[in-house]
């Protein structure tokens, strides 16, 4: 096994920056303080609600697309005549009409289930959309007011 040269190695260390309050109004650089961190903590929070935003709407075209093949399943299931191309009586016919007549009930059904399901999370991309406009407005308001900060500090 390969020695590194102690040379190659340099130790890393963390020195906290720290800042002469001395030519700062301390009130104004400790507002200051606190309002990065909000506006750091807030920009993380819109981003994390415009991902879920991103996941749910996902989400939703997959239930588009759920209700699309539910559709197709249901153009292709036959309507039986008298002496049609299956060649059916007519008893045969209105049992083979029946049990399809079942079959279509239950496919509309599963097919507006995933439609209720897609009415569900559409409301909560509505609400996760308001919410992430709501705090994208306050991180505004935010700059807004250490852009008033910053101005009043270096005058």
């Amino acid at each position: 096994m390969a020695v590194v040269p102690d040379h190659w190695i340099q130790p890393v260390t963390y020195t906290p920056h720290t800042v002469d309050k001395s030519n700062l109004k301390s009130a104004n650089y400790v507002n200051a303080q606190v309002m990065n961190s909000l506006f750091t903590k807030l920009t993380r929070m819109v981003v994390s609600l415009q991902q879920a935003a991103t996941a749910q709407s996902a989400r939703l075209t997959l239930y588009a697309n759920w209700q699309v093949l539910y559709g197709n399943i249901l153009k292709q299931v036959p309507t039986f005549t008298p002496g049609g191309t299956y060649l059916l009586n007519t008893t045969g016919v209105g049992q083979a009409n029946t049990a399809n007549s079942s079959f279509i009930t239950v496919i509309q059904a599963n097919q507006q289930l995933v439609a209720n399901l897609a009415k569900s999370l559409q409301s909560n991309v509505n609400q996760t959309n308001d919410q992430s406009n709501s705090q994208s407005s306050l991180a505004t308001a935010i700059l807004q007011q250490l852009s008033t900060m910053l101005s009043s500090i270096f005058k």
